[in-house]
């Protein structure tokens, strides 16, 4: 091959085409076509003859070939015109090329110059970068000195100065932002296929994409701006108190958290840190929601009501009040230990609490019968029984409502009110029958609230476990409808001996069990449960109204009647379903599911 064409490289002959390739960079920096288009066509020609050369020689060498004159003389052809009014130049006369000679000596020189001014430039950009805070115009202007550098001619300097910036590009901290568009532009990383098997910077423009992000949420106008500018300041009083009051903040916060720890975990550092804790703290903890306000509400009114009947005459709108207000603070109460004591995750997952052991699983329900008729055979107040079944029952209650919470499905709080509201034509009634008989029993009355309480919490996985077919489906329906039986007995004699407050307990256990059996009943007789009972008290209350017996007070006789009703009611309709589920052609069409209910 001629010697020009490696003088033209500033190079000795050579078969490796990453030396050939790195000569021609270099080569590139001195030679350009705008001011040489004679000296680019003939650099140009050099390179591409000695990439042929380079090509055959290892052909060559893959098959076993020796060198052959021949072959250097056809590769020494010149090369086919580089444009259509460009001729390669003729070729100069053959000098041996050596190490010695002064071109070569002269430009690899120059190459270590530019190299070391390369380093030098470089160290001056990781200078100004370590800085305690760095300046954007002293990095700005390093940054360009390294664009600048004639080093960057040559593959392997461009190379490892792209991955190098890259890596500053992405990072996180003070002055590493200003490299960003500057270092994009220069290599231009925003124009390169996603497909590419070496793609560099990814990291900055990754970064990138964050701080466009960031910008957004700190605009007014994005939809995340006043959950990220909450999650920038300190949490004092007024952030707690606007947590409280402004529910739909704490849900624009939840979702912005959620984005950032899955997509942009980078704003993290934007935030304050004390903040994120307690807001995610904060969020962790049941809330109030609709049902829990719907629960205070009832057991407000409720006890207004019992407490204003109750009152002497006159006073009828202070007991209203008080009543009001014993509600809504014990309402309050009773939802605050529900969000916060009786959702306990953590312990649901031992394995001591999942075994399927009755006593284990459901013990609850019947130690919650046995308390309810222990209270309602207790002496009415005044009596220093009471003073000591009080306490008694909240602590037993706590306890109870602990235990169903701990064995019970894992179900939301919205699915099992939604699956106690299903039935308040039935509990509402069964409520209002029993006022009559809780005057002067306190304990009693902790009971019944304990029991509703219970039925959200633990009503849906007794629902699951009620047997819908066989001898135990038998067994449990006989129970049912005796103890409705005998509530709607006891109720019925009760103006004549004193068994109102057994009768209300009886009546509103077996209520309970009627609900929990409904999941699987026949609709035909849940249908007539639904209607039958409220329809039956309103005409119930209407013949007290038109007809007032002298010698009864109406809650007595309204007792007597609702519960009556109220018991025969609901000993029919699982009479009834008992029978529609042995009919042979029902047998296999009756069944519905506590999943579908709830």
């Amino acid at each position: 091959m001629r010697t020009s064409v490696w003088r033209e490289l500033a190079i000795s002959p050579s078969t490796d085409e990453r030396e050939i390739r790195r000569a021609y960079a270099r080569r590139l920096k001195i030679v350009h076509p705008e001011d040489d288009p004679e000296g680019f066509q003939a650099l140009r020609a050099a390179f591409e003859q000695a990439l042929n050369h380079a090509r055959h020689a290892a052909w060559e060498a893959d098959n076993g070939w020796n060198d052959d004159d021949a072959v250097d003389e056809g590769l020494d052809a010149p090369a086919a015109p580089l444009g259509e009014n460009h001729a390669p130049p003729p070729a100069t006369p053959s000098t041996e090329a050596s190490p010695q000679d002064p071109a070569l000596v002269a430009e690899m020189a120059r190459d270590r110059a530019d190299r070391d001014e390369h380093q030098r430039r470089c160290d001056a950009l990781s200078e100004a970068l370590r800085q305690a805070a760095p300046d954007s115009e002293t990095v700005l202007t390093a940054l360009v000195a390294v664009f600048r550098s004639p080093a960057l001619g040559a593959l392997d300097v461009h190379d490892s100065t792209e991955h190098w910036l890259d890596q500053l590009a992405a990072q996180r901290g003070p002055g590493f932002e200003v490299l960003l568009e500057p270092t994009i532009t220069f290599f231009g990383w925003d124009h390169r296929p996603v497909g590419d098997h070496w793609r560099p910077g990814l990291g900055a423009l990754q970064h990138r994409a964050d701080l466009e992000t960031l910008k957004r949420l700190r605009s007014r106008a994005s939809a995340g701006h006043v959950a990220f500018m909450a999650l920038s300041r300190p949490i004092g009083p007024r952030e707690r108190m606007q947590a409280r009051l402004r529910p739909e903040l704490g849900r624009q916060i939840s979702d912005l958290l959620a984005r950032i720890d899955h997509e942009v975990p980078y704003v993290l550092n934007y935030l304050n840190p004390a903040a994120v804790a307690w807001w995610r703290e904060y969020l962790s903890r049941p809330r109030f929601g609709l049902g829990s306000i719907w629960f205070a509400g009832i057991v407000t009114l409720l006890s207004a009501l019992v407490v204003s009947a109750g009152a002497p005459a006159g006073s009828e709108g202070v007991g209203f009040l008080a009543g009001a207000g014993v509600g809504l603070s014990g309402s309050i109460l009773l939802a605050l230990a529900g969000h916060y004591l009786f959702v306990l995750p953590r312990w649901r997952r031992r394995a001591g609490f999942t075994a399927d052991s009755f006593w284990r699983a459901c013990g609850w329900a019947p130690v919650t019968a046995l308390l309810m008729l222990l209270n309602a055979f207790l002496p009415p107040d005044p009596s220093p029984v009471q003073s000591i079944a009080v306490p008694g029952a909240v602590l037993a209650g706590i306890g109870l409502i602990w235990w169903a919470a701990l064995v019970s499905d894992a179900n939301r709080w919205s699915q099992r009110l939604h699956w106690l509201w299903t039935w308040p034509g039935l509990f509402i009634p069964l409520w209002f029958v029993a006022v009559a008989q809780m005057e002067n029993r306190p304990a009693f009355y902790l009971t019944l609230v304990i029991v509703m309480l219970l039925m959200p919490v633990g009503g849906l996985h007794l629902a699951r476990r009620w047997p819908a077919r066989g001898a135990a489906h038998i067994l449990a329906s006989g129970v049912l409808i005796a103890a409705a039986a005998v509530g709607a007995g006891l109720a019925a004699v009760s103006p004549s001996f004193w068994v109102g407050a057994p009768a209300a307990a009886i009546l509103f256990l077996a209520g309970a069990a009627g609900a929990v059996a409904a999941a699987s009943q026949h609709p035909l007789m849940l249908n007539l449960r639904r209607w039958g009972t409220p329809l039956g008290l309103v005409a119930i209350f209407i013949g007290l109204v038109a007809v007032d017996p002298a010698d009864q007070t109406p809650a007595i006789v309204f007792f007597a009647w609702g519960g009556a009703w109220i018991g025969g009611v609901l000993a029919l309709t699982t009479l009834g379903d008992l029978l529609l589920a042995h009919w042979p052609q029902r047998a296999r069409k009756r069944h519905k599911s506590a999943d579908h209910i709830a």
